[in-house]
C-alpha cells in the first residue's frame, strides 16, 4: 500500500496523453480509460484541478534538466480543461 501502483499508472497515463491511439485525443482517451475526470479526482476530495509535474535529468549532460508540467481541471457533467502544459529545459541553470 505505498502506491506503486498510482506511480506506475501515473506513466501509463503519460504515455496515453503524449502517444494517443489513432483518431483519439490523447488526454480524454487516457481519462476515459480510468473513468473519467471525476474517478480520478474522486480520492481528492473536493480538488477539482489535477496537476502532474515531472522533472528528468539527463545524466549523459550535468546540469541539463526537462520539466514537464500538466494542469487539468474539472468541469461540471465529467467535462474538463487543458489549462496549462508546459515543456520547460534548462541547461546548465
Amino acid at each position: 500500500m505505498g502506491g506503486k501502483s498510482n506511480v506506475l499508472d501515473l506513466f501509463r497515463f503519460l504515455h496515453q496523453c503524449w502517444f494517443p491511439q489513432a483518431a483519439t485525443f490523447g488526454p480524454g482517451n487516457a481519462l476515459t480509460q480510468r473513468q473519467g475526470i471525476d474517478e480520478v479526482l474522486r480520492k481528492r476530495g473536493q480538488d477539482r484541478l489535477l496537476l502532474i509535474a515531472i522533472e528528468f535529468l539527463e545524466t549523459a549532460r550535468p546540469g541539463r534538466e526537462f520539466t514537464y508540467e500538466l494542469e487539468i481541471a474539472a468541469g461540471a457533467g465529467g467535462y474538463f480543461t487543458i489549462q496549462k502544459e508546459t515543456l520547460t529545459l534548462r541547461d546548465g541553470g
